[in-house]
């Protein structure tokens, strides 16, 4: 006697397909929400006026927040550097100086002041780099004299392609984690 076979092996393997790709499309989907959520715009509007008034991309500013505070506006570091775009308060007291601002600590973790005095500084640094973007990256993180002695002494050629020669491990990583940063800003959201 010939048994038949049922049909139930085909039904289970026709619903597992399409779980499988019920999950697949969810993935996507999430996948496609992710990158807002790992590149956020924070602070839009601060980021976008203060870039405005400084002549700064604010894709950079914000691609520089990220790799700095990840927009945790109360953001300390280990060396005493403060807010958004952790600014060591020695600099923002010459920032403040520079740009006639009455200088207060307490204004390092206001978002609108340390965006606008870390916008400004970083403006300051393009300018003095000649718009040279890692250049400017680097000297944010380690210091503009720093970085001119490195060029000077031949340590260090200002590129990128170069960054293996930059003394400290931290300002190599940075550079790389800012400019990884700007060219995902500048991708999801020009």
């Amino acid at each position: 006697m010939k048994r038949r076979l049922s049909a139930k092996p085909k039904y289970k393997l026709r619903k597992t397909f399409l779980i499988f790709i019920i999950m697949i499309v969810i993935a996507a989907v999430l996948l496609l929400k992710l990158p807002p959520v790992l590149y956020p715009i924070s602070y839009n509007e601060e980021v976008r006026t203060a870039a405005a008034t400084n002549d700064v991309d604010p894709m950079l500013v914000f691609a520089l927040i990220k790799a700095e505070s990840n927009f945790q506006p109360e953001a300390v570091s280990k060396s005493g550097a403060v807010g958004l775009m952790q600014l060591m308060p020695d600099t923002a007291a010459w920032i403040a100086g520079k740009t006639n601002l009455e200088y207060d600590k307490a204004m390092l973790s206001q978002p609108q002041c340390n965006i606008q005095m870390g916008t400004w500084y970083l403006s300051y640094l393009l300018e003095e780099f000649n718009g040279d973007i890692a250049l400017a990256i680097v000297s944010y993180n380690a210091g503009y004299g720093r970085v001119k002695e490195w060029l000077k002494l031949e340590i260090w050629d200002g590129t990128a392609e170069d960054s293996v020669n930059i003394p400290y491990e931290e300002s190599r990583d940075y550079l790389r984690r800012g400019l990884a940063n700007y060219d995902k800003y500048k991708s999801l959201y020009e």
